[in-house]
């Protein structure tokens, strides 16, 4: 097309596509707009950028999460598990919950003049990245193959004046698949939080990872608009940006599903069909390394994988240089439940 023109296309309508729309959760339409001749700048082929637009269907297929196909072992623990094994194998560390990031540039993550005044600031005066976990005695009920833990704790900032309640129901079916349920009560001090939800540690060599949500780059709540909603697959050092200045980095909004795979088997984690969808991080970069490490030269991969299954996430903004996050795109206090 000249530049400035318009055009129409029509879309071909068959009957194998009109099948798998009757039998689909939903459908999407992608226009791609692509270099048709090679030119000094691209080659023929080249994808100069792309649209979505979702379509919406008469009876969608109700999305449904996957049974396990093997029985892990779950040791149970205070916040719900302390390790989930396959064949002796550890895949899961303990699950816990977090209501901080590694503050970014937009943050005031390099000390600028303003710095007192920035949000990394506000997080350091809470504490938020010394959130102390504690967790009364789970309850434990066994029903005929069915295991349910019910955790309740806190997150205890050091001088005792910040506290996030929580509450965790984890049911483990005759199958092996895990339900989780979160309520996490952010009190009112706390007015712009970065992240509520959960975290837990991937065992070493779980590198590949496949995700049905938007991507295939990193997205954010108000970095959102150029992601496509696919299936797509990396691995977890491609998410990685290699930033001069280590930060929060990485994130993919919407999951319906992701799967970790590596030599001790394969994790695969999902939004509740009926609840909003989760956002994910993962990274061989933990936030506090990321925080602590001046430069990206001072980070030292770790073999295992951190991730971050958040109900609600900060955007970054533009602080270092303009407007801080819009009001819609911050996380409020108040209760989260998922």
């Amino acid at each position: 097309l000249p530049p400035r023109s318009t055009a129409s296309a029509s879309i071909p309508v068959t009957p194998t596509l009109l099948a798998r729309l009757a039998d689909a959760t939903e459908a999407h339409l992608e226009v791609t707009v692509s270099q048709r001749v090679a030119t000094p700048w691209a080659d023929a082929g080249h994808v100069v950028g792309w649209d979505q637009h979702q379509i919406v269907l008469d009876t969608p297929r109700a999305r449904r999460v996957p049974r396990s196909r093997v029985r892990p072992e779950v040791e149970i623990g205070p916040s719900g598990w302390d390790e989930i094994r396959l064949a002796g194998r550890r895949l899961v560390g303990p699950i816990g919950v977090s209501v901080w990031r590694a503050p970014i540039d937009n943050d005031g993550g390099t000390q600028s003049p303003d710095w007192q005044a920035s949000n990394r600031a506000l997080w350091h005066q809470w504490g938020l990245d010394a959130l102390v976990p504690s967790w009364d005695e789970p309850t434990v009920t066994r029903v005929d193959h069915d295991t349910r833990v019910t955790a309740r704790g806190a997150l205890v900032s050091p001088d005792g004046r910040i506290e996030v309640s929580w509450a965790r129901t984890v049911l483990i079916d005759g199958s092996g698949r895990i339900r989780v349920d979160e309520v996490a009560s952010i009190p009112g001090e706390l007015v712009d939080i970065p992240r509520v939800g959960a975290v837990m540690e991937l065992a070493a060599g779980m590198d590949q990872v496949r995700w049905w949500g938007l991507g295939p780059h990193e997205c954010y709540p108000d970095r959102r608009a150029s992601g496509l909603v696919a299936v797509h697959s990396s691995s977890v050092d491609a998410f990685a940006e290699p930033l001069v200045h280590p930060q929060e980095h990485g994130a993919r909004l919407d999951i319906r599903e992701a799967e970790f795979t590596g030599p001790s088997g394969r994790v695969l984690v999902a939004s509740d069909p009926s609840g909003p969808l989760l956002h994910m991080r993962a990274g061989h970069h933990y936030d506090l390394d990321l925080e602590r490490a001046p430069l990206e030269s001072n980070l030292r991969r770790r073999d295992t994988t951190e991730l971050h299954l958040d109900v609600a996430l900060r955007g970054v903004g533009t602080g270092s240089c303009g407007p801080d996050t819009r009001p819609e795109s911050r996380v409020a206090p108040g209760t989260y439940r998922w």
